[in-house]
């Protein structure tokens, strides 16, 4: 196996899928990277190197697996006067600590679970507002059931629709570790969009206008799949369709369209958990796909 980093490219070449891109350094790498897998069918030779001397390699593989996941494309919606705002502004991927944020007046942005997390972690060391583009959507009752929150976004992902996070399908509760922030009021009273940011904080359509210290983007992320773009594997409702696997929702890992890729950490998968699960079903299809090949010939 020949493990390439999350900027190598794929493209279709008939007898193969061919990858082309940096080497990761160690396989250590291989949790985020684009792997091209299936050795005993791959050819190539280093390239090129880059200014630092990095070595690029064009392969040629039976099949790829692409793990890149979603951590290398955090979301941030464009809003206008977003450069005129002298105040701090952090994506979650980047957040520094309560205790950077402590005694400061801190906005989240997010409808989603990571938001109230996060409100939960810094409600008790600062003043918070909570702005979310929807009402946040709350369940009633405890924590959900690990399989039951993530069959709704494999259902998603078999159909070829776009990825949602799991608490789009299962709603919002909060846990222990927010009932301090609850208590101060933290949930209390979300507000709509804002409808552009000021060198001072946000302004609404209203007229309200809100000062902030610091701005938090909890707005998720986007898979990163687009070194798999001249593979043409999108579905026509916006995401990768992928092959049900029976008994296994985390198992869905093989494009519908093309049975020698694999992508974990999209999807159902699109977790640590579900990652590690994922990987070890797509090892299962790269290695039965490797032997039909040999069996073939």
């Amino acid at each position: 196996m020949t493990v390439l980093d999350h900027r190598a490219i794929a493209s279709d070449r008939g007898e193969g899928v061919r990858a082309e891109g940096m080497q990761s350094e160690d396989a250590a790498g291989a949790a985020g990277a684009a792997g091209a897998a299936g050795a005993a069918g791959a050819v190539g030779a280093p390239d090129a190197a880059d200014g630092a001397g990095a070595r690029t390699r064009s392969l040629l593989a039976r099949t790829l697996i692409s793990a890149t996941g979603t951590w290398t494309r955090p979301f941030v919606p464009a809003v206008p006067g977003a450069a005129d705002f002298t105040g701090e502004q952090f994506h979650t991927a980047s957040y520094p600590g309560a205790d950077a944020l402590r005694g400061r007046r801190v906005m989240v942005v997010g409808g989603g679970a990571s938001a109230v997390q996060f409100l939960g972690e810094i409600a008790p060391v600062a003043d918070t507002l909570w702005v979310t583009r929807r009402p946040p959507q709350w369940r009633d009752g405890g924590e959900i059931e690990g399989l039951a929150a993530v069959t709704e976004v494999e259902r998603r992902a078999v159909l070829g629709e776009a990825p949602r996070s799991v608490v789009a399908a299962t709603g919002l509760v909060l846990r222990e570790q927010e009932q301090a922030a609850r208590a101060l009021g933290a949930y209390d009273h979300p507000l709509p969009m804002f409808e552009r940011l000021v060198p001072e904080g946000a302004r609404w359509a209203d007229g309200r206008v809100e000062r902030v210290d610091v701005i938090l983007w909890a707005t998720g992320f986007r898979p990163a799949t687009q070194h798999l773009a001249p593979l043409r594997l999108r579905s026509p409702r916006g995401g990768i369709a992928l092959r049900r696997v029976p008994g296994n929702v985390q198992g869905a890992t093989t494009a519908a369209v093309d049975e020698r890729i694999q992508l974990v950490g999209y999807g159902p998968s699109a977790s640590t958990i579900g990652a590690s699960r994922a990987a070890r079903q797509a090892a299962r299809a790269v290695a039965a796909l490797v032997r039909a090949s040999a069996d073939a010939r």
